[in-house]
């Protein structure tokens, strides 16, 4: 079975526009042309589709995701302040030759992370204190 174009599946919800109306968040209209919209970022936030949440199993492999992976081709369109996130894993949405770039923050991000993730586990465990005086 051939994978099917739509990918209304991954809109934002209602509940998240409306959020951003209610909050006044500016935000662009969603696109099926990625190609259409790099020029105009400030960030990118790319992310994998989680298959191990489909309802259905395999019901996410039905989507043809293609036309949303960040090529080298694709940076030229991409102002030189833009950042690039993602929360890994990563599988094919960004190709690795952009891993270069130093627009790509993802690696920064995963670094930062970890390090946050560590100031609250000594924080929990009560002895940030302690860390602070060596």
């Amino acid at each position: 079975m051939a994978p099917e174009r739509s990918s209304r599946a991954f809109q934002m919800k209602e509940d998240v526009c409306s959020f951003l109306e209610r909050h006044k968040i500016p935000y662009h209209v969603e696109t099926e042309a990625l190609e259409n919209v790099l020029s105009k970022a400030h960030a990118i936030y790319m992310t994998r589709i989680q298959d191990e949440h489909d309802s259905i199993a395999g019901e996410s492999n039905k989507i043809d995701t293609s036309r949303f992976r960040l090529r080298p081709s694709d940076m030229s369109k991409v102002r030189s302040t833009a950042v690039i996130m993602h929360p890994f894993p990563r599988r094919d949405e960004i190709d690795v030759a952009i891993d270069s770039d130093p627009r790509a923050m993802y690696w920064r991000q995963e670094r930062n992370g970890m390090w946050t993730r560590a100031a609250l586990i000594a924080y929990i465990f009560d002895v940030h204190e302690e860390i602070l005086k060596h």
